[in-house]
């Protein structure tokens, strides 16, 4: 893989740019007017999020490193942190109406985190390998459908609920294909992920289970969402099947992730198509 994509993968600038993506996808189906300030804070803070949650494993998996010079090792990541904290920071300035969502995102973050930075009185919380999956598709549906709600609030909240719903059970999904590929990892670093606790016959039944509520909820939504997020969902469940393989770094970071933006150019597409 060429330098300036792993780079781009490997900083989350990628999955940062699937999280406006989702946004969109939310404005498309809610029939909002976009706000150019709403989708850089979201990307500032995926951005700003994933840069700390790497910069926390990283970190806490060595032994006995100096900060000065984990810094200087991972200034990269180090440096897109600090800068998108500081513009995210900025921008909720600017932008009060998404601060609640942002900072509620942020504080669910850090609690995602705590497996990873060891903190001894909230080990138990590490344990809970079914919230922390949960944990991460419910932050992710969260930010990406109140986000854009937050500014305007120009569509119903059933309609607004109903998407998150939507939304959660996919990005469960793809938390699901992620905790499948670090199984061993985690087994090995003593952390806990639906994938750990589960057979691989339980895990098979959870997805199917899931997918089959993802389908449910679409065909609750609109016709749009019936064109677009159907077929999104089918192809996450191919890509799934394909997951049960050993997969290289790319296929998950580009293609799973990728299902984020594939998902919002087919209800782009869709919409154009619908109302033409």
């Amino acid at each position: 893989m060429k330098t300036w994509a792993r780079f781009i993968l490997s900083h989350s600038l990628f999955v940062s740019l699937c999280a406006v993506a989702l946004c969109l996808q939310t404005y498309i189906l809610l029939d909002l007017k976009v706000s150019i300030l709403v989708l850089i804070a979201v990307f500032l803070a995926t951005l700003s999020g994933y840069n700390y949650y790497w910069l926390a494993c990283k970190y806490f998996s060595k032994q006995q490193v100096g900060i000065v010079f984990f810094i200087r090792e991972e200034r990269s990541h180090f440096f897109l942190f600090i800068c998108s904290s500081l513009a995210l920071i900025y921008f909720l300035i600017i932008i009060p109406a998404i601060f609640l969502v942002i900072i509620t995102g942020t504080f669910f973050t850090f609690l995602y985190s705590i497996p990873v930075i060891q903190l001894k009185m909230l080990k138990h919380i590490g344990k809970a390998g079914f919230l922390k999956t949960f944990l991460l598709a419910f932050v992710w549906a969260f930010v990406t459908v109140f986000a854009p709600f937050s500014l305007t609030k120009d569509a119903s909240i059933d309609a607004v609920l109903l998407l998150f719903v939507t939304r959660f059970l996919f990005i469960l999904m793809l938390c699901i294909i992620f905790d499948m590929r670090d199984v061993a990892v985690d087994k090995i670093k003593s952390l806990s992920s639906i994938a750990t606790d589960m057979s691989t016959h339980q895990l098979k039944w959870l997805f199917d289970a899931v997918f089959l509520l993802y389908l449910i909820s679409v065909l609750l939504i609109a016709d749009v969402a019936l064109v677009s997020l159907l077929p999104s969902g089918l192809i996450t469940y191919v890509v799934y099947r394909l997951a049960a393989r050993p997969r290289g770094y790319f296929f998950y970071y580009f293609i799973v992730d990728g299902l984020m933006l594939f998902s919002f150019i087919a209800t782009y597409m869709a919409s154009f198509w619908l109302f033409c």
